[in-house]
C-alpha cells in the first residue's frame, strides 16, 4: 500500500494548540457556496482554506492523513455524511492529529456531535495496540463464516458502543457525549461498510439479517433520567443544581446545543419576564415560580396541569419556552389535548417529563385522556408495528390558548369537576410593547439557565411551598375570573357564600316552587339563565353540579342540608341579594 498523503489543504492549516482547523465533509464538500458559508460563520481570515473531504476523499480516507497540529477541529457537514464516514474521520484524526476538542456540525451549522471523548478513547486504544486503530488485520473471520461469527466480528469492528431501547424499538450509538439515535438504514450502512472492509460478499438479505441479530445482541438501553439536562460542557442535576461531567452511564439521548455557565447566577432577563407577567401581583409571581418549579422537579404527583391563556402577543409562548429550557429539550415533547385520547399519539410522551401544547387548537369534549395522564392512571399507548401497552406517565402538561377551555362532563354537559381540581390558569392580558419585544429573548434566557434553576430551588426549599402557591392561585384572583367567564354555573355560584352564622332558610326549590329567587336556589338559577340567555340545566343536574361550581368559585366550606318544617334547607346565602338582582337584570 502506498504511503498516506495529506488530505486537501491540510498543509495550509495553522499550527499550535490555541488554533482551530475546519473540515468540510460530505457529498457536497467542494461546493463553493458551502465553503463561503462556513468561512463567514467561523469569521475566518479571507485567505483561509479549510480541509475538504468530498465523496472521493471519503472513499479513500484510509490513504489520506488529517495531520493537523491544532487543539480544536470542527467538521461541518455538506450533503450526505454517513456514520461510517464520520467514524473513519474520527479514527484518522485520532491517529494523525493533535486535536483534543473535535466536534461535528450539521448543515445548519449547529452542533451535531462532540466526539472529543471518543477521540481520546481511540488514542488510548492505539497506545495499547502500538499506535494502530482497529483494521482488517484485527478481525479474524473464517472463509465460510456463520451468522454468529459475523455478529461478533461486527461488534468487535464497530468502534462506538451500541444499545437498544426495547420499549420504543430504537437503536442508539454513543458518540462520545450522548446516546444518539441510530436508525435502521444507518445501522445497515455500518454493516455494509464492515462487509466491505473485511472483504466479504454481501446482499441486501445478508445485511438486514445481520442488522436484526445486532439489535437482539446489543445491550438493552436503560431509561434515561428526567432529572438531568445535558449541555455541550456537562450535565446539570435539576433537583440539586449540581453541575458535573457527562458520563456514558447517564444514558442521555440528547444534549442542549449550547454551553452552560456554572459561574453565574444572574438572571436579569428572566426577572424582566417575571415582572411583566406578574404585573405587580405578588401571589401570581409566586405561582409562576411554583409552576416552573413543578416542571423543573417533575412534581407529577401533584396532579396539576397549567393553562396559559390571554391575548395574542402577551408572552404566553415565552412561559412555555422557559419551561422547556429548564426541563431540557430531550425531556420535552409536543402534544395537544386531543392527542391524549389517541393511543398512537401518546407514544410521544414515553420517557418525557414535560408535554407542551404551545398553540392549543379549539377543543370541545371531556378530555378524559388528559385527566388520566395527569392523574396517575395508566394510559393505553400503541407504538408503530407493536402491540399496545399500558403506560404510567410522569408528566407535567402545559398548554397555551387565547380563550379558556371548558371540559364537559359527558353525563350532564357541565364543567368536568376532575379538571377543575387539576387545572391552574395563568392569564396574560397585557400585550408586550413593540419597543421592548426581543426576538432573541429566549436565547438570552438560555444563558441564565444555571441561575434560573438555582433561583427556583432556593425559592422553594420545601416543595410544598410551591404547591401551596399554585393552589392559592387556583382558588383566587384571575384564575377564578377566567373560569367564571368560561362557565355560567361558576359565574352564578360566585354570588353565593356558605354562612353558618346565620339562620338557614335557602331551599333548593324547583320550577314550580312558590318561593321567589331570594329563598329558592334553583329559582334564582333559572332567573339568572333567563337574564343571560343561557339554556339551564335540569334540577337534578343542577343539584349535582352546583357544589363543585361553588368550590371552583373559591368557597371551601361544605354545603349542609338540614330538615326544617319538612323541607331541606341549605346553609347558603347571597353575598348581596339586591346588588346581585340588579347585576343580573342589567345583563
Amino acid at each position: 500500500m502506498s504511503k498516506p498523503q495529506n488530505a486537501p489543504n491540510v498543509s495550509k492549516q495553522p499550527k499550535g494548540k490555541p488554533y482551530e482547523a475546519y473540515i468540510i465533509a460530505g457529498s457536497n464538500a467542494w461546493d463553493k457556496t458551502k465553503k463561503q458559508t462556513v468561512l463567514e460563520w467561523t469569521k475566518s481570515e479571507s485567505d483561509y482554506q479549510p480541509i475538504i473531504l468530498g465523496s472521493k476523499e471519503l472513499r479513500e480516507i484510509d490513504r489520506l492523513k488529517l495531520a493537523v497540529e491544532v487543539g480544536t477541529t470542527s467538521i461541518y457537514r455538506a450533503g450526505t455524511l454517513t456514520e461510517a464516514e464520520k467514524s473513519a474521520i474520527c479514527q484518522n484524526l485520532a491517529k494523525h492529529s493533535t486535536a483534543e476538542t473535535v466536534a461535528f456540525y450539521d448543515e445548519a451549522l449547529q452542533l451535531e456531535e462532540n466526539v472529543s471523548e471518543y477521540i481520546a478513547r481511540l488514542r488510548a486504544e492505539m497506545g495499547k495496540d502500538g499506535g494502530r486503530v482497529k483494521a482488517e488485520s484485527d478481525i479474524s473471520i473464517s472463509d465460510n463464516p456463520t451468522q454468529k461469527e459475523l455478529l461478533h466480528a461486527f461488534l468487535k469492528w464497530q468502534p462506538q458502543p451500541l444499545a437498544r431501547d426495547t420499549k420504543l424499538g430504537i437503536n442508539y450509538l454513543y458518540n462520545g457525549i450522548y446516546w444518539q439515535a441510530l436508525d435502521n438504514e444507518m445501522l445497515e450502512r455500518q454493516i455494509m461498510a464492515f462487509f466491505e472492509e473485511v472483504d466479504i460478499d454481501f446482499s441486501d438479505r445478508k445485511i438486514t439479517s445481520l442488522a436484526k441479530l445486532v439489535e437482539r445482541k446489543i445491550p438493552q438501553m436503560p431509561d434515561g433520567s428526567p432529572d438531568i439536562i445535558g449541555f455541550t460542557n456537562g450535565k446539570l442535576n435539576k433537583h440539586t443544581g449540581e453541575f458535573t461531567a457527562i458520563t456514558k452511564e447517564d444514558y442521555l439521548r440528547e444534549v442542549e446545543d449550547y454551553e452552560i455557565n456554572p459561574n453565574s447566577t444572574d438572571t436579569p432577563y428572566f426577572e424582566q419576564w417575571l415582572d411583566f407577567a406578574s404585573n405587580g401581583n405578588k401571589n401570581k409571581r409566586e405561582a409562576l415560580l411554583g409552576a416552573l418549579y413543578a416542571v423543573l422537579t417533575n412534581r407529577h404527583k401533584w396532579q396539576l396541569y397549567f393553562e396559559v391563556v390571554g391575548v395574542a402577543g402577551a408572552g404566553k409562548s415565552i412561559f412555555g419556552e422557559i419551561a422547556k429550557v429548564i426541563n431540557g429539550r430531550g425531556n420535552t415533547t409536543i402534544l395537544d389535548i386531543g392527542g391524549f385520547d389517541e393511543q398512537t399519539e401518546l407514544a410521544k410522551i414515553i420517557g418525557k417529563s414535560l408535554v407542551l401544547s404551545p398553540e392549543q387548537p379549539y377543543y370541545c369534549g371531556n378530555a378524559d385522556g388528559l385527566k388520566r395522564a395527569t392523574g396517575g392512571e395508566a394510559v393505553g399507548v400503541r407504538l408503530l408495528y407493536k402491540q399496545g401497552i399500558d403506560y404510567y406517565p410522569k408528566i407535567i402538561f402545559m398548554y397555551a390558548t387565547n380563550n379558556v377551555i371548558t371540559f364537559t362532563d359527558s353525563r350532564d354537559g357541565n364543567q368536568n369537576s376532575g379538571h377543575l381540581r387539576r387545572k391552574v390558569t395563568f392569564y396574560f392580558g397585557r400585550k408586550i410593547p413593540d419597543d421592548v419585544r426581543d426576538d432573541d429573548f429566549i436565547e438570552k434566557v438560555k444563558g441564565e439557565i444555571y441561575g434560573i434553576i438555582h433561583r427556583l430551588l432556593n425559592t422553594f426549599p420545601n416543595p410544598e411551598q410551591a404547591r401551596e402557591a399554585l393552589l392559592s392561585h387556583q382558588k383566587q384572583g384571575e384564575a377564578i375570573e377566567m373560569q367564571r367567564e368560561s362557565n355560567h354555573l361558576i359565574s352564578f355560584a360566585t354570588h353565593f357564600k356558605i354562612d353558618n352564622s346565620k339562620p338557614i332558610s335557602m331551599r333548593w326549590g324547583s320550577t314550580r316552587t312558590s318561593l321567589n329567587e331570594s329563598k329558592a336556589l334553583y329559582k334564582a338559577y333559572l332567573f339568572f339563565c333567563d337574564c343571560i340567555g343561557q339554556k339551564p340545566l335540569s334540577l337534578q343536574h343542577f343539584k349535582r353540579a352546583f357544589p363543585e361550581a361553588l368550590k371552583a368559585s373559591g368557597e371551601q366550606a361544605q354545603i349542609i342540608e338540614v330538615m326544617k318544617t319538612g323541607n331541606k334547607t341549605l346553609n347558603i346565602s347571597y353575598k348581596d341579594y339586591q346588588s346581585t338582582m340588579d347585576e343580573w337584570r342589567d345583563g
